[in-house]
């Protein structure tokens, strides 16, 4: 077991980790004190140490005029590191994306001086949930966007230089939801072998939440051979409260999806699986 601690009274939270080549472990997620909150990527050895190669003596960390935090972080085949999460820009939530040089510094070719960020309509919240790298170092982030009120499904796919992919969705963009107010919430992705974009979260109804899983066409479409139209709803028997928030791929194609359920009085682990 490892644990880190910054320098000072501060709170550190991990929220997602991903692998590198020769063992090495990324960690992002937040590091806050009393008067800042800012992106945290750590990176440690295969023996579980701080590599002192990267970053600050194995530290990284990105402070934009607000707070930062990292949800999903991502290693793709150059070595190159890919953030993404929320940023506070005008008090709001935004979408942020970073890149970091296999080194731990800002990858400054990328984006803005090597940070993107995405705001959908309004001055409420945007989320960056996931990232991954596919086909042709294309980058795809899904999260939620707020629209009219309520999040919508959010699918973002970027150029590998951090420029909008204009061929995908509307220039780049996917907001999938419900016209009628209630929110549908995307946690995590993964991109199938024909690259097609699948997505675990929920979609709320009058009375309840349900667990959503929506796949599109490698174009941004909805992949209407899916479900219905492109989706799937559960409700488990407790009728109440179930959520989508891990999927990952098996060999043969089919769709693994973790998350919760209510049933009775309690929440109770939640894995499904769905033939593609």
């Amino acid at each position: 077991m490892v644990t880190y601690s910054s320098p000072g009274s501060a709170t550190d939270i991990g929220f997602a980790l991903a692998c590198g080549d020769g063992g090495r472990i990324l960690v992002t997620g937040e590091v806050s004190n009393k008067t800042s909150q800012d992106l945290l990527v750590l990176q440690f050895t295969e023996a579980g140490d701080l590599d002192t190669r990267f970053g600050n003596s194995g530290v990284f960390t990105y402070g934009g005029p607000g707070m930062d935090r990292g949800f999903s972080v991502a290693v793709q085949p150059d070595g190159k590191i890919l953030v993404t999460g929320a940023t506070v820009m005008n008090s709001r939530d935004d979408v942020l994306l970073i890149r970091i040089n296999p080194d731990g510094s800002m990858d400054r070719t990328f984006g803005n001086i090597g940070a993107v960020t995405y705001s959908s309509t309004g001055d409420a919240a945007d989320y960056g949930n996931w990232v991954t790298v596919g086909d042709g170092g294309k980058i795809v982030v899904s999260g939620a966007a707020t629209v009219s009120g309520a999040f919508d499904v959010l699918v973002l796919q970027f150029n590998a230089d951090g420029t909008p992919d204009t061929a995908f969705g509307d220039s780049g963009v996917i907001h999938y939801g419900d016209a009628g107010g209630k929110d549908d919430y995307g946690y995590a992705h993964v991109i199938q072998g024909d690259g097609k974009i699948v997505i675990a979260g929920y979609s709320q109804n009058r009375t309840s939440d349900e667990v959503l899983v929506v796949r599109f066409n490698r174009d941004g479409d909805p992949d209407t051979s899916f479900g219905l139209e492109g989706s799937v709803l559960w409700n488990g028997p407790g009728k109440r409260t179930d959520y989508g928030q891990g999927i990952a791929l098996q060999p043969d194609g089919r769709i693994l999806v973790t998350g919760f359920t209510w049933h009775g009085n309690s929440e109770d682990l939640l894995l499904m699986r769905l033939i593609p």
